[in-house]
C-alpha cells in the first residue's frame, strides 16, 4: 500500500459509515500479512526511459 493513500484527510458524516469504517480498522490490526510471489520481473527506470520502455506495447 502507498503511504500518501493513508495520509490523505477523509470526512465521514453518515454515523453508520464511521463505524463500519472503524470496525473494518481494527480487523485489518489482527490480520497476518501475506507474502507475495512476483509472477513478472520488477525493473526500475529513469523518467527519461519511460518512452522506450513502453514502445513496445
Amino acid at each position: 500500500m502507498s503511504t500518501k493513500s493513508i495520509l490523505k484527510t477523509i470526512n465521514i458524516n453518515n454515523n453508520d459509515l464511521c463505524r463500519s469504517f472503524a470496525r473494518a480498522l481494527k480487523e485489518t490490526q489482527n490480520t497476518q500479512q501475506q507474502t507475495v510471489d512476483y509472477l513478472h520481473e520488477c525493473t526500475e527506470i529513469q523518467k527519461e526511459n519511460v518512452k522506450d520502455f513502453f514502445a513496445n506495447y
